[in-house]
């Protein structure tokens, strides 16, 4: 049986996400392993492969040059950002890239954010096995109120690792 057909969407339908706003990702790691570093006290430590999750997200823009990757965490086997489109792409919608999504789109950009750290991932640690589980978590951030919660809940997030729902201990 084809797994594709019992996947639900996330996504607003008919929602242009590609159109300028911000939005709240998460994206876990294959199989949920703990790959990205450890938590002490409430505090990350990153792993090798933490570190090239922080610095692909911050270059981002050096791609997609109409957007701004906001604040993120890279939790043991997930990670969170916010990341900003801040211009419309001149004809977007009618641009697809490799995935079929249009191009410069929130789906494009992710896409891209992990191709490029499983590739250099796998450079380092020689294994390849998959780095990120199959599609994300995104959230459209509709107001300023809303941002200020899911930035405070990003900088705690490791704060909360022992009743964080991904955590492989409290599962």
């Amino acid at each position: 049986m084809n797994q594709t057909k019992n996947r639900h969407s996330t996504r607003l339908k008919g929602y242009d996400y590609s159109s300028p706003g911000v939005y709240f990702v998460t994206i876990c790691s294959a199989d949920r392993i703990c790959r990205f570093g450890d938590i002490q006290n409430g505090e990350i430590f990153l792993s090798p492969i933490g570190q090239i999750l922080e610095i692909e997200w911050r270059q981002l823009y050096l791609q997609f040059p109409h957007i701004q990757p906001g604040i993120s965490v890279a939790m043991p086997n997930h990670f969170h950002g916010i990341i900003e489109i801040k211009d419309l792409i001149p004809s977007a919608s009618q641009q697809r890239s490799v995935n079929g999504s249009p191009a410069g789109s929130l789906g494009t950009i992710i896409g891209q954010f992990k191709s490029k750290t499983t590739r250099r991932i796998w450079k380092i640690s020689g294994i390849k096995t998959p780095v990120w589980q199959r599609n994300y978590y995104e959230h459209v951030v509709r107001n300023e109120t809303e941002w200020a919660q899911i930035v405070e809940y990003i900088q705690t997030n490791p704060l909360r690792w022992d009743e964080d729902q991904l955590n492989p201990i409290v599962l």
